[in-house]
């Protein structure tokens, strides 16, 4: 009863009015600044849609030479060995260039310049290796290191010099890699 009376007062009405109005315009407020934040942070529509669009256009740049790239892994021997191909030591020397020219084509590189190093035993091995100069850009340069270091045939890097112009790269490097005992 007593809340009953207290309730027919004009002015506990007026502040239940209120306050609940109040409730309801903070929650609206909330809202409409919770959604204009997000909007703020996100970036327009169409600046991530270009970014996106001009991601793929620069991966669809690399897709002809991954093509030729995979074709020539699909042409290459398949035993997958550690060892070099069994073969005379100039033919040995030549089969390294022709890898390690298949390795850094795609990745936009080129041979400058190839000596043979002399072969060398190790422990019933034959060693056969190359000095190498070659060109590519900065970005490159991991990939192919990876690539000589966990690709078939294993390829050693003995010695590496690299000189920086800009975005380019000159590498001079010596490159190893073994035959079986039993090669001629």
């Amino acid at each position: 009863m007593i809340f009953a009376d207290l309730w027919r007062d004009m002015r506990l009405q007026r502040v239940a009015a209120l306050s609940l109005a109040a409730a309801l315009a903070l929650l609206i407020w909330c809202g409409i600044g919770q959604t204009a934040l997000d909007l703020a942070r996100d970036d327009h529509p169409i600046q991530l849609r270009t970014r996106l669009l001009a991601e793929q256009l620069r991966l669809a740049e690399r897709v002809p030479a991954l093509r030729q790239s995979l074709e020539e892994v699909r042409q290459g021997p398949q035993d997958g060995g550690d060892f070099l191909p069994p073969a005379a030591p100039a033919l040995a020397a030549a089969q390294m260039q022709d890898m390690i020219g298949r390795l850094i084509r795609p990745l936009g590189g080129q041979l400058a310049s190839v000596e043979p190093l002399g072969l060398g035993d190790e422990q019933g091995f034959r060693r056969a290796g190359l000095r190498l100069k070659l060109a590519l850009r900065q970005d490159a340069l991991p990939a192919l290191l990876h690539r000589l270091e966990y690709g078939k045939p294993r390829l050693f890097l003995a010695d590496l010099a690299v000189k920086a112009k800009g975005d380019e790269l000159t590498v001079v490097m010596d490159v190893f890699g073994y035959l079986p005992a039993e090669a001629p």
